[in-house]
């Protein structure tokens, strides 16, 4: 009954372009109390609309159990989009490493990487490391540039706390234009930003 009231206080808010701050205990199904009626805003809309997770954890959990289950109730696309470093740079492991596994912009956590032998800054960079258009693997091949791509054409993107506030420093211009959004675990944020 809780995660109900929820979609529905959700809805209205996303109905009424008003904000809306739910606090719910454990066990309640929030994901899925604001997942569902801003997948189905967004698919009404055609507009994209967008979760900011507190931790990366969180977000690959959305990505990996709850949106997949309304992709395929409801026929939705989402895209998960992290930080730099939160993706392999093809140019440094093509430099560095042959035999690492790859899968369609896939991230940093995925790969069973032993960071304690192989540190994480060498195959991976930062955004004032990366060479863009001028990097042979530049477009759909890059992970970054890639993942942020698929997130143009998604009716959901999932992405953390520190890459919105990122995104509101840098005036929208390194996520998709979103319409509405849902902060996870919000009392969080003030400090993030």
């Amino acid at each position: 009954e809780e995660q109900r009231e929820m979609a529905f206080a959700v809805n209205r808010a996303l109905a009424t372009s008003r904000n809306l701050a739910v606090e719910a205990g454990t066990g309640v199904g929030k994901s899925m109390a604001y997942l569902v009626p801003l997948a189905l805003a967004a698919q009404k809309n055609g507009i994209t609309v967008s979760v900011a997770t507190k931790t990366n954890a969180l977000l690959d959990q959305l990505v990996h159990k709850e949106l997949p289950l309304l992709s395929k109730a409801l026929g939705i696309t989402y895209a998960p989009l992290k930080g730099f470093s939160h993706y392999p740079c093809l140019r440094k492991v093509d430099n560095l490493l042959s035999f690492v596994e790859q899968s369609d912009y896939d991230d940093m956590d995925a790969l069973k990487i032993d960071y304690r032998a192989i540190p994480r800054w060498r195959i991976g960079t930062k955004s004032n490391e990366c060479l863009r258009h001028k990097c042979p693997f530049f477009g759909r091949s890059c992970f970054v540039h890639g993942a942020r791509e698929q997130a143009q054409r998604c009716d959901v993107v999932v992405t953390n706390h520190s890459l919105l506030f990122w995104d509101v420093r840098f005036e929208g211009g390194l996520l998709p234009p979103i319409r509405y959004w849902a902060v996870d675990e919000a009392h969080g944020a003030e400090e993030e930003a």
